[in-house]
């Protein structure tokens, strides 16, 4: 049951990341135009196609709200299933709620963090590149970096206030893991 479990631990992190990046991407309002994007809506239509139809016609304007309820109904599945794998047993239904948003929220919290990794590396490594990664990263991590770029200088080329916005991301991440561990038990 190892291999299967991690296996369907896999499938289920790549498909929550996608439709999470899917998300991020319209939020943040990255142009429709670049080819990430693109690709993200590409390879997330089958999953959110479904509630697209259920909710009629609906204009996607700052909020995708068929990927996010795609999310959600991933989250039940992998809420029922992971802990069949796992233990052998099912969650209590009084906790998949908890699951249903602690668990969004880490995969928000990890995908900005590699976000600002990426905009570290590219910042340090050649600022001048024009790629659509690199654009769809700064649209996701600009609004962040706006706050704290008048508060905390780069040093030297590096931009320290995302090596803290970086930081804080993973803590933001592990104490919400934390604590729905500790929920759990």
């Amino acid at each position: 049951m190892g291999f299967i479990s991690s296996l369907f631990g896999f499938v289920i992190s790549i498909i929550l990341y996608g439709l999470i990046l899917r998300i991020t991407l319209i939020f943040f309002q990255v142009s429709s135009n670049n080819h990430l994007h693109k690709e993200m809506l590409y390879y997330t239509n089958a999953l959110t196609e479904p509630f697209s139809k259920l909710m009629g016609k609906v204009k996607i304007t700052k909020y995708d709200w068929p990927a996010v309820i795609a999310v959600f109904c991933v989250e039940v599945v992998h809420g029922f299933i992971a802990p069949l794998l796992d233990f052998g047993t099912r969650m209590p239904l009084w906790k998949l709620p908890f699951y249903m948003v602690f668990d969004p929220l880490v995969y928000i919290c990890n995908l900005l963090f590699f976000a600002m990794v990426l905009r570290i590396l590219f910042n340090w490594y050649s600022p001048d590149i024009i790629d659509s990664v690199k654009e769809a990263v700064n649209g996701i991590t600009q609004p962040f970096i706006h706050y704290s770029k008048s508060l905390i200088p780069d040093a030297g080329g590096f931009e320290v206030d995302a090596a803290l916005w970086l930081i804080l991301f993973k803590f933001i991440a592990y104490v919400i893991l934390g604590a729905f561990i500790a929920h759990l038990h």
